[in-house]
């Protein structure tokens, strides 16, 4: 055969290839190796056509006459690497791509494929430079920009990630990996309005995967839309029904909408399928009816909860690396808040639970597990740092930013850690306030750390126990003397905490036994709150106002109402003929809520028009249309705190009933300081006649006077904030 006719043969092959005529084209250069059985460059054509049909063997046949001829031929190294991996002879495949780089340095191909490898293997230091060689050949590489980004995401490094997954999704807005992998980001940013919008532009790019139907349902139980997130995970599992990371998610976002029994059933297939997976052990061991059928059901959760946390501490394993990244990361994730939503004495439990979290997170980190020393004096300032998740448009921040802005900064060196992604304008506020500010979703040990060489004299931790990370973070020594905020208003449970600061006016005599760490009493409610945002015009309110019936709004989240509260509730609709409102935070919940308490309105002759659910409403617009209440009733064993201010702040008139503990208390604080203890009932009984005959109007225009008189007081703050500095410099000296 001539050299024209090869020339033509080679052309028809390569044409007949672009085109898909496999078969063809494989004839074609077969027939040219005939001829020229010492051509690499064609020996490497005939391994990509087998490659491209799935004969993976003759494919990697020829792929090796090709090196044999040409040893350096970084190409055929590549495609080489390919067909060993599928063929699930991964460690050569990596011998190949490492040999193809030799060959060719900057051969970005290569080393894309490479950190594919080596990425999957778990060995991301490994992985991270060859995804940045492979970007150095080509800056425009989405996937290769959307992996490294993911990388970056995933050992904690937010702020490098987020210039490349932004660019990858730039790059490739059609792509569903680019625009989901961006979603993923926002989520641990907690942006989660961002994360469900991308996640849901990434299904309808690919709507047969489940990872976006997942991060959807993960974006919206985050933003608190239980009932989407359901939907969306719903139809996830469909698609990936052996998923257990998917059926965790299930599970959490059907125990937000109060379906407890759902959620054990999904946690128990998700165990089912990961045995070991200490995260889901955790939730499944310690998980909690969130609206409970009744009293028989809290009694058995109880127990259940008693019984898993004896099972966890037992088989707590940390003697391999593998167990104690599992233990760490069932600790940063797992927290039973809606403990203390259910009526009894936790101490217990919760130290348990936080013995528990410290044995995770000192066996992680043991050299945070004693108290450093304290830095010398001098006559520098005092160093204070304040930790917390909420530093950011929340109750926590609303209660005690203020504490950290207005310390005596001539006598106060103040530092904050905030670790949550999420910020806006308090957070802002904050940063610009103190003098050293660290933000943004980090590593724990990361932020320990930063603590830890702070040099503090005191670390104030204001939420533990609504974030898991921050309880972890509070089981560990990171200053000298450790104290807490009540931005949950029970103990932490923890023995690294020393001092508990909460208000004078919420703590019984005797409350010291309801800490693990020492009671320090503030004066009044032990906070200095922010009024709620003015400029609402309440007209949802207005239009509850039918037939001169009393209107009595129940402004907690439903979870704080229980089984037993409903029969008062329902005394008070029949004895007053009113009716009784309640704010819908999830429409599953509400239901089951409604499904309820049903039974209780029966009983006492309520009809079913005495139960109305409202719609929430924007915090101004919220704040506005409580003075149109008849009477606002608080809630039992656990009482209102922010919502309570928004009330007393309107000039509503409120009705407590005192319990022992001091998140029993709250409201009951604030009307003994408006002068108005006569609307804090003893008991059930004496709570629903004074609701009954306060409906008629009896005392309400005396005590409302009286409240909005008061209400400007419970806004001052300041004798809280100096005698927190007061405890502060007692404590540095």
């Amino acid at each position: 055969m001539s050299s024209q006719d090869l020339q033509r043969l080679l052309a028809t092959a390569q044409m007949q290839h672009r085109a898909g005529e496999l078969a063809q084209a494989e004839g074609c250069y077969l027939t040219l190796l005939e001829a020229l059985p010492g051509n690499a460059d064609l020996w490497h054509l005939a391994g990509v056509l087998a490659f491209q049909q799935g004969r993976l063997e003759p494919a990697i046949e020829r792929y090796g006459k090709a090196l044999a001829l040409r040893p350096a031929f970084a190409q055929a190294f590549n495609s080489l690497a390919l067909a060993l991996k599928q063929s699930g002879r991964v460690d050569e495949a990596a011998r190949a791509l490492a040999a193809a780089l030799e060959a060719q340095p900057g051969y970005g191909a290569a080393a894309y494929n490479l950190a594919l490898i080596r990425e999957a293997a778990r060995d991301d230091a490994a992985a991270e430079p060859l995804y940045r060689l492979a970007l150095q050949s080509n800056p425009d590489w989405a996937a290769a920009r959307g992996n490294l980004g993911n990388l970056l995401r995933r050992t904690g490094r937010l702020d490098e990630a987020q210039e490349h997954l932004q660019r990858a999704a730039a790059l490739a807005p059609q792509d569903a990996d680019a625009v989901g992998n961006l979603a993923l980001l926002r989520l641990e940013q907690g942006r989660s309005a961002d994360a469900r919008a991308l996640a849901q532009r990434a299904l309808g790019l690919a709507p047969a995967s489940a990872r976006w139907w997942e991060a959807a349902g993960s974006a919206a139980r985050l933003q608190g839309d239980v009932d989407a997130a359901i939907g969306f995970l719903e139809r996830a599992a469909a698609l990936s029904p052996e998923d257990p990371q998917l059926l965790l998610e299930l599970a959490l976002a059907q125990e937000a909408s109060g379906d407890w029994q759902a959620a054990r059933a999904s946690l128990a297939r998700g165990l089912a399928r990961a045995p070991d997976w200490e995260r889901a052990r955790w939730t499944e061991a310690l998980l909690l009816p969130r609206i409970p059928a009744g009293e028989d059901e809290i009694a058995a959760a109880l127990r259940g909860f008693d019984a898993g946390l004896a099972r966890l501490d037992a088989q707590l394993r940390l003697d391999s690396g593998e167990a104690l990244d599992g233990a760490f990361d069932a600790a940063c994730s797992v927290l039973p808040y809606g403990l203390h939503y259910l009526p009894g004495d936790h101490r217990a439990r919760q130290d348990r639970f936080g013995d528990l979290v410290a044995r995770a997170a000192r066996a992680k980190y043991p050299r945070f597990a004693d108290p450093p020393s304290a830095a010398p004096r001098g006559g520098r300032r005092i160093r204070v740092g304040f930790v917390s998740s909420h530093l950011r448009n929340h109750v926590v921040e609303r209660y005690f930013g203020r504490f950290l802005l207005e310390l005596d900064p001539e006598a106060f060196e103040r530092f904050a850690w905030s670790t949550s992604g999420a910020s806006d304008e308090r957070t802002r506020a904050i940063e610009s306030g103190v003098d050293h500010f660290h933000g943004g979703e980090r590593e724990v040990g990361e932020i320990a750390a930063e603590i830890r060489e702070a040099r503090l004299d005191v670390l104030v931790h204001l939420d533990v126990g609504l974030d898991p990370r921050s309880g972890v973070l509070a089981a560990l020594r990171l200053a000298p003397v450790q104290a807490a905020l009540p931005g949950h208003p029970v103990s932490t449970g923890l023995d690294s905490i020393d001092f508990f600061l909460s208000g004078d006016a919420l703590e019984p005599p005797g409350a010291e036994g309801d800490y693990r760490e020492r009671l320090v009493r503030l004066p009044g409610l032990g906070c200095a709150p922010r009024p709620a945002p003015s400029g609402g015009d309440g007209a949802w309110a207005r239009a509850l106002v039918q037939d001169g019936r009393p209107l009595f709004f129940c402004l907690q989240n439903l979870a704080k109402l229980t089984p037993a509260f409903d029969d008062v509730l329902a005394r008070i609709a029949a004895g007053s003929g009113g009716r009784l409102v309640f704010f819908n935070r999830g429409q599953r919940s509400s239901e089951r809520f409604a499904r309820r308490i049903a039974p209780a309105l029966a009983r006492h002759g309520a009809p079913p028009s005495s139960l109305h659910i409202e719609p929430v409403h924007p915090h101004a617009d919220f704040a506005a249309g409580l003075a149109h209440a008849t009477l606002v009733l608080d809630t039992p064993n656990f009482s209102g705190g922010a919502t309570s201010l928004d009330a007393l702040g309107a000039g509503a008139a409120v009705l407590a009933l005192e319990g022992r503990t001091a998140r029993a208390r709250q409201t009951a604080a604030m009307l003994r300081l408006a002068g108005c203890p006569e609307w804090v009932a003893r008991d059930t009984d004496e709570y629903a006649a004074s609701a009954i005959a306060l409906a008629g109007g009896e005392g309400l225009a005396s005590a409302r006077s009286r409240i909005a008189a008061a209400s400007a007081g419970f806004f001052d703050g300041r004798a809280a904030i100096a005698a927190f500095a007061e405890f502060l410099a007692s404590r540095a000296r």
